[in-house]
């Protein structure tokens, strides 16, 4: 028996959701410059927001024709500072806090959330470092430490909205060695963790073969699509799949006085999961990108270079749900050649 398309027939929809919600916000932005070096940005926000949600019970399996209805007022605030020293060297700090409305795929509010009071949430920000300016400011130096997360588990949506923790540090430096040359080089260090998978200790997700240590046979399940729930037990295996914990890159661009220019990019990225079951595993790949251009006048001829190396590199795809069994492969060497005229 096959059973008719819910869009075809306009039911059996695992959810239908009509609604609205409207937001007045007032806010405020201050910046305090001291004399003696120290400088201070502040932001406030209050929104109130208003969202109604209901759930057509003609349309859904379940018959769910649940209402939801509130009013929130939310708050949002940042404060910066720096503080000059001598050398150059400028150490800064961030605090921030966003208000956001946990939505759907579709922007829609879920009736439930309305009516448990759970659709708003909000994501804290505390960032700091260090920065400076060297050789008459042909040389400018940064490094930075963060955090950012979400927490809120009981107002989140796998899809859109996850309660996640973020940490990291980047670092980077540019020096013009002269009016010709420029190289600038940069490093990342990223670690993401899915919270609700760690609070719950399991993750939904579907299954790929390598998954399946335990069945021999991949054509007992090539035909259909396995799922179920993956042991979460400690923060390693909460960490998100496909993003990779250090990148390194640089880049170098030299100008001749007759307008002939050269540029050049390389990127490190070393190897990463696909998905949360940490069963497979993408490899590492350098990227290198070049191009050169002349200008002459109103014209400009130019000729790019990507993935110059032709490296095989993949990406990975949705990675809570189809880590194990979907990868994207990303583009070989391809060129770009332009010609402009400026009038």
């Amino acid at each position: 028996v096959t059973a008719t398309l819910s869009t075809q027939s306009g039911k059996d929809y695992s959810s239908y959701v009509t609604g609205y919600y409207t937001d007045f916000g007032l806010a405020g932005l201050v910046d305090l410059d001291f004399n003696f070096g120290l400088d201070v940005t502040g932001g406030v926000r209050w929104d109130s927001i208003k969202g109604k949600s209901t759930s057509d019970a003609t349309r859904t399996r379940s018959k769910n024709g649940a209402v939801g209805e509130d009013t929130q007022g939310a708050w949002s605030w940042s404060v910066s500072a720096n503080y000059k020293l001598p050398f150059g060297l400028v150490p800064y700090g961030t605090i921030a806090r966003q208000s956001v409305v946990i939505a759907g795929q579709g922007a829609e509010l879920d009736p439930g959330n309305l009516q448990a009071g759970t659709w708003i949430s909000a994501s804290k920000l505390y960032e700091g470092g260090i920065k400076g300016s060297f050789l008459n400011n042909r040389l400018y130096a940064a490094v930075s430490v963060y955090k950012q997360s979400r927490v809120d588990f009981n107002a989140q949506s796998i899809t859109v909205n996850q309660a996640v923790e973020t940490k990291g540090l980047e670092a980077e430096v540019r020096w013009s060695v002269d009016r010709h040359l420029l190289v600038t080089g940069a490093y990342t260090k990223t670690n993401v963790y899915n919270l609700t998978a760690l609070n719950d200790g399991v993750l939904f997700s579907f299954f790929g073969i390598e998954d399946l240590k335990g069945v021999k046979d991949p054509s007992l399940h090539l035909g259909g699509q396995l799922f179920g729930l993956l042991p979460i037990g400690n923060k390693d295996q909460a960490r998100r799949a496909g993003i990779p914990k250090d990148l390194f890159s640089g880049t170098a661009t030299y100008s001749f006085d007759n307008g002939l220019a050269f540029a050049a990019s390389v990127s490190h990225v070393p190897s990463v999961f696909s998905g949360q079951a940490q069963s497979v595993r993408l490899p590492a790949y350098t990227l290198v990108d070049g191009s050169a251009s002349f200008a002459k006048g109103p014209w400009l001829f130019r000729v790019v270079v990507k993935n110059a190396t032709n490296a095989k590199y993949f990406r990975a795809n949705f990675t809570e749900l189809f880590g194990s069994t979907i990868a994207l492969p990303e583009r070989p060497r391809s060129w770009q050649a332009s010609v402009v005229y400026k009038f």
